[in-house]
């Protein structure tokens, strides 16, 4: 079985002599008694840089998945702010579409409540409630940022 040194398996291996003894030390590779290193060592650091790049994988992987769930908490924030403005628009639409109809019995209360108003004054109450009516259609609600 060949031998190598440490400076030959470094460049078959392509790190610096001292990273051969650094993995030696942390018992990644083997050496024998006389400092020299077995064909076996490259095999040994080969098996070592596969399982490196599996635990590198299994790293970016789960740092996809904190991204992930990061970008879905964000996402998640975004659509709490979002959900009042619908229901704002809901409320104000709601709203206009039930003044409507009371605005438009208003001249009719107003004259069984206070028959003595005047027909100039009832006039003004029917132009005024037209008025109103007109600024109810008109009504748009727009709180998109865009």
């Amino acid at each position: 079985m060949a031998t190598f040194t440490r400076k030959a398996i470094a460049k078959i291996c392509g790190i610096s002599p001292q990273r051969i003894k650094q993995l030696f030390d942390a018992g990644v590779i083997s050496r024998n008694d006389d400092s020299s290193y077995p064909e076996s060592a490259i095999t040994q650091y080969i098996t070592f840089l596969n399982k490196n790049d599996q635990r590198e994988a299994k790293f970016r992987d789960l740092l996809d998945k904190e991204r992930h769930r990061e970008k879905k908490r964000e996402n998640d924030a975004a659509e709490i702010l979002v959900a009042p403005v619908d229901l704002l628009e809901d409320a104000v639409t709601r709203g206009v579409s039930e003044m409507k109809p009371i605005l438009g019995r208003l001249p009719e209360i107003v004259t069984r409540h206070w028959p003595e108003i005047s027909a100039d004054q009832m006039r003004l109450v029917r132009q005024t409630v037209g008025e109103c009516r007109s600024v109810l259609d008109q009504v748009e609600l727009s709180l998109d940022d865009d």
